[in-house]
């Protein structure tokens, strides 16, 4: 067979993808963030799944292995092409 299986793949570099991860959520500004959405009320439950930013964050950061800083990862999602 001589292939590494998926989940050797998966878990490659883990200290490594753990420190990039928390990098990462470290450029989430979140005193812009909760300034700026204290008033809107947020119900995810009720989206569109295409919306939604979870599934798009489990994608980057841990199948593809693609670490944004956040406003990049925003930018990505937010036009669609992630």
């Amino acid at each position: 067979m001589g292939g590494a299986t998926e989940k050797e793949n998966f878990m490659k570099n883990p200290i490594e993808d753990l420190a990039k991860y928390r990098k990462f959520l470290e450029s989430i500004p979140l005193d812009k963030y909760r300034e700026e959405l204290k008033n809107v009320k947020w119900v995810e439950q009720d989206l569109p799944k295409e919306i939604l930013p979870l599934a798009s964050i489990f994608k980057h950061c841990w199948e593809d292995r693609k670490f944004l800083d956040f406003d990049e990862w925003f930018e990505e999602f937010w036009s669609g092409e992630s």
